[in-house]
This record gives structure tokens, C-alpha cells and sequence, in this order.
């Protein structure tokens, strides 16, 4: 891994080695410890050639490898090709298969990959609810949001919107924003009178904003119902977040852990269920926040860009159904299996035991 949220492994089923693919940055630090503090051994092989990395691994005895980076930043393929592993899994960072005839299997669900999308080499290791893995309820910087009388209380004035608009946002990465989708948020605010778009400038930065603000211009949307926030710091940045009304998702490359963040903030997010994993996490992630709450998490996974505009608009105009909606996630947010770690371990435990025998 180079940076994933903690698994923590019930003590005798499974001997548990972590071997980080980067050295930690000084943000990482913390996140490191406890990761560190969670497992049998720990190895850093960051800055170590391909036969060094290897030898490292195959030294721990691994028998089930778990290949968490796949073809993102700082990942190293060629380390699940070489390695002497039996038994080779991808999951969690990389929301595709790697279509490599070196993995066996690739962790999801039947919402994130429906049977009739599946078209991977590898094999499917189910989950019952969703495949996505959060720790919200004892990380250092969201178990204190642990209850409903606990959620943040940031004031869209302390953040820098305008008291009393509505606030739809988009948490995600500029990069995610394609055009079609950007011109749907922008007649969302025009049908949405006094309401605002909260946007990130993250990596892209400045040039990012400019685009952007030179779209909405030229769709007549004022400067002011674009607002721009570089990110916060990891023990902030959840409870800016619920300054929000509503997030707006990405449809081609969904939000994975912002989506995650945002949940537990108590706010609520529209999506669109995609035709493939990347573009349905956050499909997965409503589902395992929002069962058994009855048809409520379809209020919110639309079917096109058409729907996504009006359960958006409908949803601004409509003080009394945010309410409502708000108040069941922050009261489904506990009981549900996405929060629920240790029935996730238990899950996964259990796919690792089928999966090996």
C-alpha cells in the first residue's frame, strides 16, 4: 500500500505483514503508526530496486498477497507479477480489475460490479454489502463525530459561502469534472435561485479555477456561486464538509473516501450509477450506508444526467425532503454495515478463508 485506511484483523485467524511501497510523508506520519502498531510486521520498500522489493516480500512467507495501489500513483505491478505468493489479490485502491493473468481474484460487490458488467480475468470475491472499507468510527480524526449529537456544526459562514444559500459541493479532485457534467451543475444553479457550487482546486490549482469560473460565465452564472477552497488539514477537513447541503458526484470517475468523509459529516450525495466500478462506488458506498432504509438510497442514484439534474433541483427547492433525507443518513450512519468495521473484518476474513481453500 502508500496510503489506505486501517485493517484491523481479528488476532489468530490471520498473521498480518504491511509493506508500505513509499516512505511517509510528514502528513502520513500518524497514519503510519497506527498501521504499523496494527500488524505483525511492517516493511518499508520504498526506493528499493525490483529484486530487493521482492526479496523483502518473499521473506515475510506470504501466502495470501493483497495488492492495494493497482495502476495508481506510486504502484508497483510488477511486484504481484513477480511475486512467489500463492494466492494474489487486488483491492480497494484501484476501483477496476488490473486484467492481469497474475491476480486471482478482485474484491467488489454486486453493486459496484454487476454480474452482467463483469468482464475480468480475475475472479469475484463478493461482498455482501459493500466492498469499501472505513474505520470513520475509531480513526483520530472522525471518531469523534461518533454519534449523532456529535456532528459538526460548521456554519457556511465559517467556511466562506453566503449564510442561507444552498450548497451543493464537489469534494472530488477537479480532474473527475468532465463538461457535460460541469453544464449540468451550472443549470442546477440557475434552476436553484441563491444557491452555490463548492468546488476544490486541488493539483490542478489556480488554471483549474480559471476554467472553470470562464464556463460558468459563459453559461450566466455569477462569479459568486462559485466558491473555491484549497483542502483542509485531516483532522478538519470532515467537519468543514458538512457546511454542505448536498454533494454533487462525479459520474465517470466517482469519489471513494471523499464520499466515505462526506457520509459521516452527515451530508448527503447524488450519484449516478455507471457502467463501470469507478463509476459506482459511490452506488456501493449508498448502499452500505443506507440498507434497510427502504427506497432511500434510490433518492439519490440517478439513472442519467437528466435525473441527476432534477433529484438536484428538487432536492434544492425542497427545504422539508433535505431535512428528511439529512436526518435518516445521520441516523443510518451508525447501524450501517459502510461504518460497521468489524462486520466488514468479519466479511473479509471469511472471503480470504474461501478464496485460499
Amino acid at each position: 500500500f502508500s496510503r489506505v485506511p486501517k485493517i484491523q484483523a481479528k488476532r489468530g485467524l490471520f498473521e498480518t505483514s504491511c509493506v508500505s511501497l513509499k516512505k511517509a510523508d510528514r502528513e502520513d506520519d500518524r497514519v503510519q503508526r497506527e498501521i504499523e502498531e496494527g500488524c505483525g510486521e511492517f516493511v518499508d520498500i520504498g526506493g528499493l530496486s525490483l529484486g530487493e522489493a521482492l526479496g523483502q516480500i518473499d521473506s515475510l512467507g506470504i501466502n495470501i498477497l493483497i495488492e492495494m495501489n493497482g495502476y495508481t500513483q506510486h504502484a508497483r505491478p510488477e511486484l504481484v507479477a513477480h511475486s512467489s505468493a500463492p494466492l494474489r489479490i487486488s483491492f480497494l485502491g484501484f476501483a477496476h480489475s488490473l486484467m492481469s493473468p497474475f491476480v486471482d481474484f478482485m474484491v467488489t460487490d454486486s453493486t459496484a460490479t454487476p454480474t452482467d458488467l463483469w468482464r475480468s480475468p480475475e475472479r469475484a470475491m463478493l461482498f455482501p454489502f459493500t466492498f469499501y472499507l472505513t474505520n470513520h468510527a475509531s480513526s483520530f480524526h472522525a471518531s469523534h463525530l461518533s454519534s449523532p449529537s456529535s456532528l459538526p456544526h460548521v456554519t457556511k459562514t465559517q467556511v466562506g459561502l453566503r449564510e442561507g444559500s444552498f450548497v451543493f459541493a464537489s469534494f472530488n479532485q477537479p480532474f473527475k469534472i468532465t463538461p457535460e457534467l460541469f453544464d449540468v451543475w451550472m443549470r442546477i444553479l440557475v434552476l436553484v435561485p441563491d444557491s452555490q457550487l463548492w468546488l476544490l482546486k486541488l493539483n490542478e490549482g489556480e488554471e483549474a479555477e480559471e476554467h472553470l469560473r470562464l464556463r460558468a460565465r459563459s453559461l450566466g452564472v455569477e462569479d459568486w456561486r462559485l466558491f473555491f477552497t484549497g483542502s483542509a488539514a485531516l483532522e478538519d477537513h470532515i467537519g468543514y464538509k458538512s457546511a454542505a447541503d448536498l454533494m454533487l458526484d462525479g459520474v465517470v470517475f466517482n469519489g471513494h473516501s471523499t464520499v466515505a468523509d462526506t457520509l459521516w459529516a452527515g451530508v448527503p450525495v447524488l450519484t449516478i450509477a455507471g457502467t463501470r466500478m469507478a463509476a459506482r462506488t459511490c452506488t456501493s458506498l449508498l448502499q452500505g450506508v443506507h440498507y434497510g432504509q427502504g427506497t432511500m438510497n434510490h433518492l439519490t442514484v440517478a439513472r442519467d444526467l437528466s435525473d441527476y439534474q432534477r433529484i438536484a433541483v428538487r432536492l434544492g427547492l425542497c427545504p422539508s425532503c433535505m431535512s428528511r433525507l439529512r436526518r435518516k443518513l445521520v441516523h443510518s450512519r451508525l447501524s450501517s454495515p459502510l461504518f460497521d468495521t468489524e462486520r466488514w473484518v468479519g466479511d473479509w476474513e471469511r472471503g480470504l478463508k474461501m478464496a485460499w481453500e
